[in-house]
């Protein structure tokens, strides 16, 4: 998961190509546009060994803040 701060400009524009129907949520629409962005990259083992590592780290932070909130 991540998180970012986007004008709006580039939000409505967005919105506006990769809304399918007016229920779709906005989470929706905004995978729809990163999938698309990606189609065609490939990742390689490094890549993947990157994603797990800070898979792992954000999984300690979180078990940390758990318990430090005890």
């Amino acid at each position: 998961m991540a998180s970012a701060t986007v004008d709006i400009e580039i939000c409505k524009k967005v919105e506006k190509k990769y809304r399918h129907d007016e229920k779709d949520s906005l989470s929706v629409i905004y995978a729809r546009a990163l999938e698309d962005s990606v189609r065609d990259v490939v990742l390689t083992a490094k890549d993947y060994k990157d994603i797990a590592d800070e898979i792992e780290r954000n999984r300690k932070q979180r078990e940390h803040k758990r318990n430090n909130a005890k």
